[in-house]
């Protein structure tokens, strides 16, 4: 019964902080301090290469955590 109301607690924890964290605090402070920012405080003609490499790699990551919210939504139905 314990490890029942356990897993329940869990779950339902995750699926509610997941999205939030994930999707919501990613996205309006990392990248919008990694993208936004950053150009405000350089010089937007030299910017470093890795710039768009790594702001890429993290778009792409926003990507990824879109959906795997979704596969919590639709596992968790």
């Amino acid at each position: 019964m314990r490890k029942c109301l356990f897993q329940l607690l869990i779950g339902s924890n995750l699926t509610c902080l997941y999205p939030c964290f994930r999707c919501v605090v990613f996205p309006g402070w990392i990248l919008q301090s990694t993208i936004f920012d950053a150009l405000r405080y350089s010089d937007h003609r030299q910017v470093f290469p890795a710039y768009y490499i790594f702001n890429g790699l993290l778009i792409i990551l926003q990507f990824l955590h879109i959906f795997w919210t979704y596969l919590l939504f639709k596992v968790h139905k």
